[in-house]
């Protein structure tokens, strides 16, 4: 176990090497920085992939190496940039005239850099202009001595150490015996060098960081292991909790910058952006590899590139073969840049209090793939903008299950699974509303909707009626029938029971035949054991098909029904025993296509 630190900005303050000075032991500096990897230009409103960009004047504070062409040869003022504190400016030149003049410059330093006032170019409006980090940023602990007159080429390896006049320095970039004083630079080329390999260590990042990429970036955290936002940089360990520490791979306009977060460890209070333009696909892809379980808290997701094909992803896209991923994600928010952009689901996926639209832009697929065995359960969340489909599952028939429990959910559409056994979707108590009645499942071959239309003595609120609608769909059939859910109540007796569920056949008075609808009871029937024993009221394989039973429940009892109805129950064949307490359970089969007039009171009668 170990505490480690990750802040731009102390660490910009750490000191410089200098030569020929005395250095007591344990003193800290950071190394010089290589050459910047180049300034790359956000655009407001781009017009092109060419970056035409009408700088001030001829002499910028700015570090890097970049070169930026202009397509006028006019120069106006007004143009400023600030560097991180530490860092010398350099001068910028200018060559040519007109669409062939250049600005160029260099330094040492491999900072961000953001221009204090917008630029506006012959093509549009021009924000940020960034110079990303090179990731060999490093601290050094001395063991004593006098620096020698050439700074030494440092070995960058973590805890390696370099030879300066005849002593050592040991990269110590980070550690916890250090705290703010000696934080790394970059979290994702400090993750890359070893650290949160140990079991349980704690990584406290600066909330005020933003660490910019420019190229596709994986964070892998060791086994337990902790990454924290927090505002507190002054402190070891830190006492305040505060999210935001960005990783933003939007810098660099219609660049494929892919973010992957694997390992078994936790995120707290961080952003994840990826995404600039529509000319490439950028996804954040969170558990991303086999055999893991992460947990991100407090954490933001944003697609801010309109490529259609980005995505969000559960062990990302293309990794992995089968559920063998668990994914957790706690008060958490997912941006989106386009709206056929959506989630790619490939794990097993526990969701609580997420914000699943949080920006203006609103998937029409929001789940736009459930897929090698999905599993998704969703508590609290906030699905409400959805008024597209919720998600379809893929074609290959791998199976799905898909469980939203008091959420808050629009009109969306749940799209019917495209293959047999594919799975199923559940939502308990989810409504855009004050409705607490609302259920639904959803398979292959039907659905049971709860429904305040048609009811009879079932009240959801002790006042109001509420009953389920089951609907068979086009590949419903006797052997392949539509299965609602359970409606299961606890029973304490062990007495001989006929239990029964009354129904209504909703606008026709024709009684449905136990070979078209017929119930299935689950109860404890055997002495001494756990084990259920089940029966049914099905019609026999090779028996003749006969009407179900008229109900006790008439005309009288059931409000909604359409004309003329028929008014049936499903029951046992014949009395059932319960040898012990414990749970008695009801299902309704539907064996017959497209039946839609089907209304299930959902109260199991008769159990006394």
């Amino acid at each position: 176990m170990a505490n480690w630190f990750c802040s731009a900005a102390k660490w910009a303050a750490v000191a410089r090497w200098a030569s020929g000075t005395v250095y007591g032991a344990g003193a800290l500096i950071r190394n010089a920085h290589v050459a910047s990897t180049g300034i790359y230009v956000l655009p407001g409103t781009p017009s092109t992939s060419t970056y035409n960009v009408t700088i001030g004047a001829t002499t910028v504070s700015t570090v890097g190496n970049t070169s930026v062409q202009q397509t006028t040869d006019d120069m106006v003022t007004n143009c400023n940039a600030s560097i991180d504190a530490g860092f010398a400016a350099i001068t910028w030149s200018r060559t040519g005239s007109g669409s062939t003049s250049l600005l160029t410059g260099t330094a040492d330093a491999s900072v961000l850099v953001r221009f204090t006032t917008s630029v506006t170019g012959g093509t549009g409006s021009w924000r940020n202009s960034i110079a990303i980090p090179s990731g060999n940023e490093r601290v050094f602990s001395a063991a004593g001595g006098t620096s020698g007159g050439t700074e030494p080429t440092w070995v960058l390896t973590r805890s390696a150490t370099t030879a300066d006049n005849g002593w050592n320095w040991t990269e110590v970039t980070g550690e916890s015996g250090n705290g703010w004083n000696g934080p790394a630079y970059l979290l994702s080329r400090a993750l890359a060098t070893g650290w949160g390999s140990a079991d349980g260590s704690v990584i406290f990042c600066d909330n005020a960081n933003v660490e910019y990429l420019n190229a596709s970036t994986t964070f892998t955290l060791g086994i337990g292991t902790r990454v924290i936002s927090t505002s507190d940089t002054t402190n070891n360990p830190p006492t305040v909790y505060a999210t935001g520490f960005t990783v933003d791979g939007s810098v660099t306009l219609d660049a494929a910058v892919h973010i992957a977060l694997p390992g078994n460890g936790t995120y707290h209070g961080f952003t994840f952006k990826t995404g600039s333009g529509s000319g490439a696909q950028c996804d954040i892809r969170l558990c991303a590899s086999d055999l893991n379980y992460a947990m991100y808290k407090d954490c933001s997701f944003i697609l801010s590139g309109t490529h259609a094909a980005s995505r969000i992803s559960l062990n990302g896209i293309g990794a992995g073969t089968g559920n063998t991923q668990i994914c957790v994600t706690k008060n958490c928010s997912f941006t989106w840049g386009s709206v056929s952009q959506g989630f790619q689901l490939l794990a097993y996926w526990e969701s609580y209090g997420d914000d699943f639209c949080a920006g203006a832009t609103v998937p029409t697929q929001l789940f736009s793939s459930l897929n090698v065995n999905s599993n998704v359960r969703v508590e609290g969340g906030d699905l409400s903008d959805i008024t597209g489909t919720l998600f379809v599952a893929s074609t290959s028939g791998c199976p799905v299950l898909a469980r939203f429990y008091n959420c808050k959910i629009a009109a969306a559409t749940i799209a019917s699974l495209p293959q047999p056994g594919m799975g199923q979707v559940l939502l308990y108590d989810c409504d855009v509303g004050d409705n607490h009645y609302k259920f639904a499942h959803y398979d292959y071959f039907g659905s049971t909707i709860a429904t305040t239309a048609v009811y009879a003595s079932a009240k959801y609120d002790g006042t109001n009626g509420v009953s389920w609608q089951v609907i068979s769909g086009a590949n419903a059939s006797r052997d392949l029938s539509y299965v609602s859910p359970w409606i299961d109540v606890y029973h304490s007796g062990t007495g001989a029971i006929t239990p029964r569920l009354e129904v209504v056949r909703s606008g026709s008075a024709t009684p449905y035949k136990d070979s078209e609808v017929w119930s299935e009871w689950s109860y404890q029937g055997t002495s001494g054991s756990t084990r259920a024993t089940f029966v049914k009221d099905k019609c026999g394989n090779l028996a003749t098909p006969a009407n179900q039973a008229t109900g006790s429940l008439g005309a009288a009892d059931w409000t909604g029904e359409s004309g003329t109805s028929w008014f049936g129950k499903l029951t046992p064949t014949a009395a059932i025993t319960p040898a012990e307490i414990g749970h008695l359970r009801v299902r309704v089969c539907v064996g017959l296509p497209t039946v839609t007039d089907l209304y299930v009171n959902p109260l199991i009668y008769d159990r006394s």
